[in-house]
């Protein structure tokens, strides 16, 4: 079983309420006895559960896509809705997996139905997290099987399929979720469909690119998801700081601070972007994880599970810290007040209760999880909790800093570089770059293997609305910092590069990427 939380108070819940009264109240995330367990999907019990999930796929697979419930209209929630690099990330993918949760537990006839999470950190043992679970390989559970052939097989095949319920679901929104689709750059059916097929659509051959055989996380990607990257983004001594930045509506990428968090920026992205092949294969190759259609993957709902179960292990750390967990004040009731306006619940109705603020707490479904990587960092409290930020002088696409490494890492729980770049300007764009720490002039090395390489950083999928917007990702630096090659060193530089672009080799010496900005901090 997991761990057993502490417990959650009615006044908890009644904060919460209060909220959306109109009282610029913070509500406890609190943790009433639960009544579901979310296991690692490599234990027994979570094995058990990969099996009811099998069945409710295939009954889902089944229903008619006028049917909310219907695999693909399932997915297509998350390409009309979901935030990523802004600070509703989170709190937008909890309740979309929690119902998500509720249809597989009824569908699938096991009442005690909760979904197991992918730890992709977790190393050794018989199967080692960074490598997909192996019951997701086989049948139903991943989408290259020849269940899904029927409806995927072409992009015809899929459009003539479901464009008559989504013209019917399509013609039933209110004026309000019209509005919020016009932000997003999707104003009509149309327009999903044209980003859809340009970025978004797989054929069945191609739905995954880490499949039998090659089942594994690549090295920049293991890089991206070890046990030091994440406890660099469980480190974060606030709310702003573990999150994205704010903006004034879910579907935008923040203008203002266009911060994106490390769990985002990196095991969320980088795993979304190699299980659909970005950097391996062209861009006719791509599987579905790779953009917004990514839940038509199976793999999709365990890889989310683990980061909301991340997101429950910060809370519980700044718990143990007496540090904020949430913002205050005004910022609470803007992004409490937040509209999430398309889920659907088991019944394959849609959902009523919108408001961001509703879902800050786990006790909203019910649900705990067994323990897993990170569990460690509680009681880990900042030695900082409002550090200075250096800030670097940029050249040539190389940033210079005053900073000793030395000094940093002395003084630090985790170093924290934060590097702004631009928005891929086009779909086949390189979306993920290698950060370099003290790299001499001529380095070629750029492998995660070189004692320069500090970590990577992605962007997942691609937003026309965003294109050439500058986006600020934080990147522990602490593995390069303690190279012999930057342990000695009095300065800093930095340098961002481009991997590539699909269907070539992951580039080698290549030049920096219009880095725009740089500085570095402690956590």
């Amino acid at each position: 079983m997991g761990h057993r939380p502490r417990g959650t108070s009615r006044r908890s819940f009644l904060a919460a309420t209060a909220a959306f009264a109109g009282v610029s109240a913070v509500p406890t995330v609190g943790r009433a006895t639960p009544k579901y367990v979310r296991y690692n999907a490599t234990s027994k019990e979570g094995a058990a559960m990969l099996e009811s999930y099998a069945t409710a796929i295939k009954r889902m697979l089944a229903l008619d896509p006028r049917d909310g419930r219907n695999w693909f209209r399932n997915a297509f929630i998350h390409t009309l809705d979901c935030p990523h690099m802004n600070w509703w990330f989170f709190v937008w993918h909890r309740p979309y997996l929690g119902y998500f949760e509720q249809t597989v537990r009824e569908l699938g006839g096991n009442p005690e139905f909760a979904m197991p999470y992918w730890d992709w950190s977790a190393t050794g043992g018989e199967q080692p997290g960074y490598c997909i679970p192996k019951p997701m390989l086989e049948g139903i559970l991943t989408p290259i099987d020849q269940a899904y052939n029927q409806y995927i097989s072409s992009f015809d095949t899929f459009y003539n399929y479901l464009n008559p319920a989504l013209e019917a679901f399509w013609s039933g929104l209110s004026n309000e979720q019209l509005s919020a689709l016009d932000v997003r750059g999707m104003p009509t059916l149309a327009s999903v469909w044209d980003q859809a097929k340009a970025t978004m659509f797989a054929t069945t051959p191609y739905a995954r690119y880490l499949k039998t055989g090659n089942a594994c996380l690549d090295d920049d990607t293991q890089v991206a998801v070890s046990k030091e990257t994440v406890d660099g983004g469980l480190s974060a001594p606030s709310f702003t700081d573990f999150n994205s930045g704010e903006t004034d509506q879910h579907s935008q990428m923040a203008p203002r601070n266009p911060l994106i968090g490390v769990l985002e920026s990196q095991p969320h992205n980088l795993t979304h972007n190699n299980i659909g092949g970005v950097n391996h294969v062209p861009n006719s190759q791509l599987g579905f994880m790779q953009d917004n259609l990514s839940p038509v993957d199976p793999i999709f709902f365990l890889h989310h599970s683990n980061m909301d179960r991340l997101w429950d292990v910060w809370t519980r750390k700044q718990q143990s810290c007496r540090l904020p967990y949430l913002r205050r004040g005004a910022s609470w009731d803007k992004y409490a007040r937040e509209k999430f306006m398309f889920y659907v619940n088991s019944k394959g109705q849609p959902v009523t209760q919108v408001e961001a603020g509703s879902y800050v707490s786990m006790a909203q479904f019910g649900y705990t999880y067994q323990p897993g990587t990170g569990e460690d960092m509680i009681g880990k409290c900042p030695i900082q909790v409002a550090a200075r930020a250096v800030k670097g002088t940029v050249k040539n696409g190389v940033a210079a800093l005053a900073a000793s490494p030395r000094a940093l890492l002395e003084k630090s729980n985790a170093v924290i570089a934060k590097v702004t770049i631009p928005y891929p300007s086009s779909p086949s764009a390189p979306r993920s770059f290698a950060v370099l720490v003290n790299a001499p002039g001529g380095n070629t090395d750029t492998s995660a293997k070189s004692p320069y390489f500090a970590g990577s950083i992605a962007f997942f999928g691609f937003s026309p609305k965003m294109a050439g917007m500058p986006a600020t990702f934080s990147v522990p630096i602490d593995r390069a910092l303690r190279s012999a090659q930057a342990a000695n060193a009095k300065t800093l530089t930095i340098q961002v590069v481009p991997r590539s672009a699909p269907g070539t080799a992951l580039l080698r010496g290549a030049p920096a990427t219009k880095l725009q900005a740089a500085s570095v901090t402690v956590w």
